[in-house]
């Protein structure tokens, strides 16, 4: 299947309404390589993603679903240890996070 060489316009219309649909950056990056055939979106058109969309919370949004996760299983499994370790380093990475795109933006 040959793709035709999309344009800088046509790409940030297409990030944009997949990021407005609820997809990550990186996710983002996964459906240009499958469907449009760009291998490289910051090779093939000189931005990242990321910069298009004007924010860089992907490491957030990872971190707090993954909290997420720990906070259901915790609630299910009240006597698993090690599961309320990773819960406590987990809230305290989702701070630090926070505090790193505060400091940054």
């Amino acid at each position: 299947m040959v793709n035709k060489k999309l344009s800088m316009k046509d790409a940030e219309k297409i990030v944009l309404d997949l990021y407005a649909s609820g997809i990550t950056s990186e996710k983002i990056g996964l459906v240009f390589k499958k469907d449009h055939g760009v291998k490289n979106f910051k090779e093939e058109f000189g931005v990242k993603i990321a910069q298009v969309i004007g924010k860089n919370d992907a490491d957030l949004i990872n971190v707090k679903k993954r909290l997420q996760t720990l906070r259901d299983h915790f609630a299910k499994n009240h006597h698993d240890q090690p599961a309320k370790r990773r819960l406590i380093k987990t809230a305290a990475q989702v701070k630090t996070v926070e505090e790193y795109l505060a400091t940054r933006n």
